[in-house]
C-alpha cells in the first residue's frame, strides 16, 4: 500500500466533499494549474489561502562536477519554483 495520494485519489475526494462530479473537480483543478502557471509566468509569487505559496527563486551559478569522468563546467544561473507551505498545513504534519 503507497503512502502517496493519488491525483485519482484526490480528485474522488474532492468530489465526495463537494457533491460535484469528478469531471467538475478536474476541470476547477486545470482552471487552477492556469492561473498559478500564468502568475509564476509572470514572475508573480501566488498564494493557494492556507495550503502553500509558490514562486520563484534565482539559484546562483556553479561549478558542477561529471562523475562519470571527473570533468568540471559551469552551470549558468536559472530560476527554479520554489514551494513553502503555509502555517495551517505545516500545522497538519503529525508530531
Amino acid at each position: 500500500m503507497s503512502n502517496s495520494v493519488t491525483g485519482a485519489d484526490f480528485v474522488s475526494a474532492v468530489a465526495t466533499e463537494t457533491g460535484k462530479t469528478k469531471r467538475e473537480v478536474r476541470d476547477f483543478i486545470d482552471v487552477i494549474s492556469g492561473v498559478v502557471g500564468n502568475g509564476i509566468s509572470e514572475g508573480k509569487t501566488v498564494t493557494l489561502p492556507g495550503i502553500v505559496r509558490i514562486g520563484t527563486r534565482t539559484r546562483a551559478e556553479r561549478t558542477v562536477r561529471n562523475p562519470a569522468n571527473g570533468e568540471t563546467s559551469v552551470k549558468p544561473a536559472h530560476k527554479v519554483l520554489k514551494v513553502t507551505g503555509l502555517k495551517p498545513l505545516r500545522d497538519s504534519i503529525p508530531k
